[in-house]
């Protein structure tokens, strides 16, 4: 089952890695800020579901599976 002659491997690792590219480029990190106020809030990073982490999971399983 090869679409194109690449396998869906090769696939999934290519439009993840597209993600990737329009996230850096469109500048999403995960709506990190780097404010200096301190306040009771307390943040603990990347969300697991964001864009960034989404996409170097579908990168990195696409890599892999080839």
């Amino acid at each position: 089952m090869a679409l194109l002659g690449l396998s869906p491997y090769i696939w999934v690792m290519l439009v993840f890695f597209v993600l990737l590219l329009v996230v850096l480029v469109l500048g999403d990190i995960g709506g990190l800020d780097f404010d200096h106020d301190i306040s009771a809030d307390v943040d603990t990073g990347l969300s697991p579901m964001s864009l960034p982490i989404v996409g170097v999971f579908g990168t990195s399983f696409g890599g892999f599976g080839l």
